[in-house]
């Protein structure tokens, strides 16, 4: 009997796979447990129903993320940062104080998209480079601009 599995089932298929299985494995596993349903023409014509959507749905995700990405691409972006006497910062600046500023500025950057090519955080005032890594492949490299201003008592 041929089956269009609802859900993956180990070793067996993958979930939207059409796949010829015994008769009563299909009638008395598969389909009770709602882990398949007979291959009709209305379940095959869902089946590629659906196939169509997800293809369109990737294929507008990817078009907003390139559209984010070539906007983000050679991003200036300035911060001042509060600095000690000796002049270097309070901590330093990680990914999460960059996801912070992105998003004040209307970018929705998630910290662990963000990279400094430099290693671990930027502890003093001057200009950083930074990769973000977006889906399917794609990132930008924005340019980081700090500055320092000495805090006051």
């Amino acid at each position: 009997m041929k089956v269009v599995f609802l859900q993956t089932v180990k070793k067996v298929a993958q979930k939207g796979v059409v796949k010829e299985v015994a008769d009563g494995y299909a009638r008395n596993f598969l389909i009770p447990h709602g882990l398949a349903k007979p291959a009709t023409a209305e379940a095959l014509q869902e089946l590629k129903a659906e196939a169509e959507r997800r293809k369109r749905e990737a294929e507008e995700d990817l078009a907003r993320v390139e559209r984010i990405a070539d906007s983000l691409d050679g991003y200036e972006l300035e911060i001042t940062v509060k600095i000690s006497p000796a002049g270097t910062f309070y901590g330093g600046l990680a990914v999460k104080r960059i996801s912070e500023e992105l998003k004040k500025r209307g970018f929705s950057i998630a910290p662990e998209q963000i990279s400094f090519k430099t290693d671990g955080p930027i502890k003093e005032p001057g200009a950083y480079e930074a990769v973000i890594n977006f889906d399917h492949g794609l990132e930008a490299e924005i340019k980081i601009m700090v500055e320092g201003k000495e805090e006051t008592l």
